[in-house]
């Protein structure tokens, strides 16, 4: 069978070689098939559930408790004690898999007995809502729960094995199932974070250390944190999962008393962080933080670090602390369903604000009025201050210092947002932020009317000369949610359009999730359909737009679009409208079951000679409704290595010729901030987006951009556990 993994170095050998391994075992030790069976399966965990995933993985003594109960709002820990599977003699790999390229000779295992030997990771898909759950290096489980739960966490503890073939690797892995059972606090915070009574005042999170700057000093930079660094937490500035909040954390601790630290975040979960603003409020820093309504909620993994926050800041927002100003007062506030959110249509339905979703104060940012000797720092970054963010996630971040101009608009925008949250009435959200640099400009959403994001896409033009030599358009998009078909239209126009139509670029495309129409087994019914959004029929997405072929097999044109049914909300019925109908991927799903692994869509033009290409960054599974977006959604799982992580960008860069028609010139830009390319993320959103000309910045992003492809592209496949199956 095929290898597991879609590209690499090394390659995962799996499913007949784990059958195998355990004939050989047989074999070569003597044992019988349940004896052997019994050292991968580590029967000796009972009563917890077990299950081999792969044979050879660690055996596992049981930790003394059937179900592990707690109380919602406090933890308990759990310790795993598990050994290297016993190996003796050195098991063969026989018959010789057939994995790409074959081996030389048939394949040996041999234990790798490097620190740890185990590895142990959580299978965070499957946590009850509102638990947390991590595992350390050494087996301890550490499990928290804001509410009352039941159900169980799924431990995978893997042991590693040298392959005598060069290019190859084998893991043996097993999952152990915990039951947990979660009763509720006699007393619980209210659930509407409108106008909640004060809770228990929590235990405070304590910061990594003292509060110490160091004589640390904050430069205008860009930053992007690597979530394939080291796993533990560290103060590394670069190259670390932590980059970016360990960024923050320095300007935290550098901010002198007196100044003030205002932020805005849509989730907020780093208790280290908490910590440290908890210790400027102590020193006499104003801090005032601002975060979406459901991060209040008991259901919300941020409703710790939002109620430590509340007990030490206060939440009264007056009228002289509601800005960034150096004002006296410390305060954490909210905005229901966003702060500066225009009133809904008639008929218009949001999907549910308690999900945590959309309409939503999304704005992430952050500004110090001092931060050591500089003044004015302004940050802006598509990250939430969440573990989940650093570990998983690819991220990135804007720093800029003395711009006393920029400060005093962020200064502006965040007073219209502090008063909607404590009801002072909403200010009109859309404007261009005033600032003294000459490469960067940067607005403010939510925005009706005119599309920002399809005008600056519609600015591009594709094929243009330099000294007499024919030059394309080069586009990058890395987006966290791509659900809007107006601008994948637009980017798959500027590909595959014919010359005279400004077509001939080529378009790079990363993303973690895009809509697209999706088939699969409704394990309700035991039919084959494609998925239906909700109540509503299902609809032809962003995906199906960008993976239109120009032109059929026959050398006929393939039309972008094609007469198709929608369903018309106004009308509440279906309609006959134009829709990307003959996408290429007619509900398979990348991953699962469309062919092309990762990178799944390449396509160049014959008569333009541009091109378009996508990868997705993760593994994808099917949800048949997504509560918070309201639709069928594919959604990031682990690998076949049990890594979770994906993109969470949210940028385009663009190098070629760009500006109004007749006018354009070459530049190299980068669109950036917190806007997804949704609906929700400039029309009703509380947003910010920056637009940057400058060379340096468009660098440092490509770079990006290109690491994280090739992280994509030697990444393991998929685990094989998802399928194209859902109930509905």
């Amino acid at each position: 069978m095929r290898s597991a993994m879609f590209s690499g170095k090394r390659r995962l050998v799996t499913g007949i070689i784990a059958a195998s391994l355990l004939v050989s075992m047989v074999a070569e030790t003597g044992q019988s098939p349940a004896a052997a069976q019994q050292m991968s399966s580590t029967k000796m965990f009972l009563p917890l559930a077990t299950e081999t995933i792969t044979a050879l993985g660690p055996t596992c003594s049981d930790p003394g408790a059937a179900t592990i109960t707690l109380v919602a709002g406090a933890g308990t820990t759990v310790t795993l004690t598990c050994t290297q599977a016993s190996i003796s003699p050195t098991p063969t790999v026989s018959p010789t898999p057939t994995v790409s390229p074959t081996p030389t000779t048939p394949p040996t295992l041999v234990p790798i007995n490097t620190s740890p030997v185990i590895l142990y990771s959580i299978d965070t898909q499957t946590l009850p809502a509102g638990v947390g759950a991590t595992v350390s290096s050494t087996g301890v489980i550490t499990i928290t729960s804001t509410v009352a739960a039941d159900g169980v966490i799924a431990v995978f503890a893997d042991q590693t094995y040298d392959v005598n073939q060069s290019g190859y690797g084998y893991t043996g892995r097993t999952k152990l199932t915990i039951p947990i059972s979660v009763t509720a606090a006699a007393t619980t915070a209210p659930a509407e974070p409108a106008a909640p009574a004060a809770p228990a005042a929590p235990s405070v999170p304590v910061a990594s250390g003292p509060r110490s700057c160091g004589g640390w000093e904050p430069k205008a930079e860009t930053i992007f944190n690597n979530p394939l660094a080291g796993s533990s937490r560290d103060d590394k500035l670069s190259n670390s999962r932590f980059a970016i909040t360990n960024r923050i954390i320095k300007m935290v601790d550098c901010a002198p008393a007196g100044s003030t630290i205002a932020m805005s975040w849509f989730s907020f979960t780093d208790e280290n962080l908490v910590g440290h603003l908890i210790q400027a409020h102590q020193a006499g820093v104003n801090v005032r933080i601002l975060v979406n309504s459901h991060a209040t909620r008991p259901t919300s993994s941020s409703f710790n670090a939002v109620n430590a926050l509340r007990a030490a800041l206060g939440s009264n927002i007056t009228e002289a602390t509601a800005n960034a100003s150096e004002n006296p007062g410390s305060w954490i506030g909210w905005c229901n369903s966003g702060c500066l959110t225009p009133a809904r249509p008639a008929g218009l339905v949001f999907p549910d604000e308690s999900e945590g979703e959309y309409p939503a104060l999304h704005s992430k940012f952050f500004v110090f009025s001092r931060v050591s000797s500089a003044k004015n720092v302004v940050g802006i970054s598509s990250i939430n201050p969440t573990y989940e963010q650093a570990r998983v996630g690819y991220n990135n971040a804007s720093v800029v210092i003395n711009d006393k101009t920029l400060f005093a608009s962020m200064n502006d925008y965040y007073t219209d947002l502090a008063n909607a949250a404590r009801g002072a009435g909403k200010a009109k959200a859309y404007r261009q932020l005033k600032t003294d640099s000459k490469t960067t400009s940067y607005y403010v959403y939510p925005k009706s009317g005119s599309d920002d994001l399809l005008k600056m896409l519609r600015d591009v033009k594709c094929i243009y000369k330099v000294g007499g030599k024919t030059k394309r358009t080069e586009i990058y998009v890395n987006m966290f949610v791509f659900t809007r078909n107006a601008p994948a239209m637009e980017l798959w126009r500027k590909a595959f359009n014919a010359k005279g139509s400004n077509g001939g670029c080529n378009v790079h495309i990363i993303y973690t999730d895009m809509d697209q129409r999706i088939k699969a087994l409704n394990t309700n019914t035991g039919a084959v359909d494609f998925i239906p959004n909700g109540a509503k029929p299902s609809s032809w997405g962003a995906a199906d737009c960008l993976s239109t072929i120009p032109v059929k097999a026959n050398g006929k044109a393939n039309p972008l679009t094609a007469p198709g049914l929608v369903y018309d909300e106004g009308k509440k019925r279906m309609v006959t409208s134009k829709v990307c109908k003959n996408g290429s991927l007619q509900g398979s799903i990348p991953t699962i079951n469309k062919a092309g692994g990762y990178c799944w869509f390449k396509h160049t033009s014959k008569s333009s000679g541009g091109s378009l290409d996508m990868c997705v960054s993760t593994p994808l599974k099917v949800t048949a409704l997504d509560r918070a977006d309201n639709r069928a959604k594919l959604e990031p799982v682990a690998d076949a290595s049990g890594s979770r992580w994906y993109s969470h960008q949210k940028y385009i860069a663009i190098d070629g010729m760009y500006g109004k028609s007749g006018s354009q010139k070459r530049q190299q830009i980068v669109i950036s901030g917190t806007p997804n390319i949704t609906s929700p993320g400039q029309k009703w959103n509380d947003e910010i987006l920056t637009f940057t000309t400058s060379p340096e910045i468009y660098a440092q992003y490509v770079a990006n951009f290109n690491d994280t492809k090739s992280a994509i592209l030697n990444r393991p496949g998929p685990s094989g556990m998802w399928r194209a199956e859902a109930s509905w």
